[in-house]
């Protein structure tokens, strides 16, 4: 008598166990497993080799559609106008140079194997695109440390402006939180709305949670830090006496710096490439040899009858011209807008309609790790209620004596306010204010470089901002191409800002293209 397929797997996972039954169904071809340097191509392998995609611009995403579409075979061709591929993908080196708008170029002068992630630092482990890159392209990975509780919360309204470790802040909220709502409940002044729970349990609950001592109250506790750290034979160790509520709720804190890691894309494991960010888009570019064209700053790019046609500047300003059977404008908006297009009406006022995150970020290299030596920080990012905003601590080669401390990472007016002064002005702001944090800082850091997103000529921004009542009429005119040109980008994706989305977009309008020419056969 037969036996199905089903019924013998389940036998033999009885009989033989797990790993038989795993090892039977990859035989199988059940199961797929990925290996080191594979991954599951976006589109099928065919030779389309007659039809022209040329794509503007060669950030992450230009890049991205460039190599799944020659994958698949098809003649790409990528237009970017600087002198280098990645777009706001940039990390800065010794021997680097940016120039921003209206400003003096700025060269990078820190030591050799020193680097500065400008942009993009930090990759979410939901962000399996880019991971499938790093996978594929055996790009080594580190831990991105987010949050880390030693890392300090400064506000000139507690603690007379002197900064507070993260874990008090984090601690003593959910204590004295916890204290107030466990007297309530012991005093029935939540009956009504409780219901039928378990007030006793509710309240252990509490205790827990919160640290809660003898008759519900909150007198601090090893999670918020020691005064004096426990030690050998006598030395006990004395806790830190808590912040009062009333500090709390007076300081910004609690706005979004207290709860910034626990967004779902800021929470741990985050990683980052190993030697700076910028590995990932070099590893996409190197498999692209011969079809970037850097210094091509395009001008003008049309529709036409049978496809499209780009006109572009050279770095000796020759205008050249370069035709196509499809185009993948993945410029940010705001640099689009001023081109010369034959666009619909619909896609030229969606555009011109979004606006764009102003950010401004400023490193410096330090002498020594003196936030490691000192505070014991080791990664993560301190908050201060200031125009800075933030100040991000190296992850990697603890204790390697010099380090490069990012210093500001701000946004919104507070960046507008920074990228208003002169980048020698900037380094200086920044570093005194810095000194309310660290007052080590104004002796112990040295080379600085900043970038001012906002003003960098082919960003114009570092992320787009679409409102809710845009996602609804702008978003959708241009997630559909106009004709022959389709659009891509962080800004065509539901992931403003990180380069998961403008991956994800490239490999939807990498997709369409691809489906549209297997049906015009």
């Amino acid at each position: 008598m037969g036996v199905s397929k089903r019924a013998f797997l389940i036998r033999l996972g009885q009989v033989a166990g797990t790993g038989a039954l795993y090892t039977v169904m990859q035989g199988l071809g059940h199961i797929h497993t990925a290996h080191a340097g594979t991954r599951t191509p976006v589109l099928p392998k065919n030779q389309q080799g007659d039809k022209t995609v040329v794509i503007l611009g060669g950030g992450i995403a230009g890049l991205s559609a460039a190599y799944e579409l020659s994958q698949a075979g098809y003649d790409c061709r990528v237009l970017e106008a600087s002198d280098v591929t990645g777009g706001r993908s940039r990390t800065l080196r010794r021997g680097n140079s940016i120039a921003e708008t209206g400003a003096e170029v700025q060269s990078c002068t820190f030591d050799e194997g020193l680097y500065f992630n400008a942009g993009p630092a930090r990759i979410p482990s939901a962000h399996q695109a880019v991971l499938d890159y790093c996978r594929a392209f055996d790009l080594k990975l580190e831990v991105f440390i987010n949050d880390n509780r030693s890392a300090l919360f400064q506000d000139d309204r507690v603690n007379d402006g002197y900064p507070v470790q993260s874990r008090q802040v984090h601690h003593n909220s959910a204590g004295l939180i916890s204290e107030l709502l466990a007297k309530a409940i012991n005093k029935n002044a939540l009956d009504d709305e409780l219901g039928d729970l378990d007030r006793q349990r509710l309240i252990a609950f509490l205790v827990e949670f919160g640290e809660l001592r003898r008759g519900l109250t909150y007198e601090g506790g090893g999670r918020s830090g020691y005064e004096i750290l426990p030690g050998a034979f006598w030395q006990r160790g004395q806790l830190r006496e808590p912040l009062e509520l009333k500090d709390l709720l007076n300081s910004d804190f609690w706005r979004w710096k207290m709860h910034f890691e626990e967004e779902f894309f800021e929470q741990a494991t985050m990683f980052q490439p190993v030697g700076g960010m910028d590995a990932i888009v070099n590893a996409l570019a190197q498999r692209l040899t011969g079809r970037i064209e850097k210094q091509a700053e395009v001008t003008e790019f049309h529709n036409t009858e049978d496809g499209v046609q780009v006109t572009y500047k050279t770095g000796s300003r020759e205008l050249k011209t370069v035709k196509a059977d499809f185009c993948i404008c993945t410029l940010p908006l705001k640099v689009l807008a001023g081109l010369k297009t034959n666009l619909s009406s619909d896609h030229a006022d969606a555009i011109r309609s979004v606006a764009y995150m102003p950010t401004v970020k400023v490193a410096y290299q330090a002498s020594r790790r003196f936030w490691e030596e000192d505070d014991a920080i080791y990664g993560g990012i301190s908050y201060i209620n200031h125009p800075i905003t933030q100040l991000w601590y190296p992850c990697s080669d603890f204790h390697s004596g010099k380090g490069v401390l990012v210093g500001a990472y701000a946004y919104y007016g507070d960046a507008r306010r920074l990228a208003a002064l002169k980048p020698e002005a900037r380094h200086r702001f920044v570093q005194s204010a810095s000194a309310k944090i660290h007052p080590q800082i104004a002796n112990e850091t040295g080379q600085s470089i900043s970038v001012a997103w906002h003003k960098m000529p082919f960003a114009r921004g570092g992320w787009a901002q679409w409102r809710e009542d845009q996602r609804e009429k702008e978003y959708k005119v241009l997630s559909k191409p106009d004709r022959n040109i389709y659009f891509a980008g962080e800004h065509m994706s539901w992931l403003p800002g990180w380069q998961e989305g403008a991956v994800l977009s490239a490999h939807a309008v990498a997709s369409s293209i691809h489906e549209r020419v297997q049906s015009d056969k």
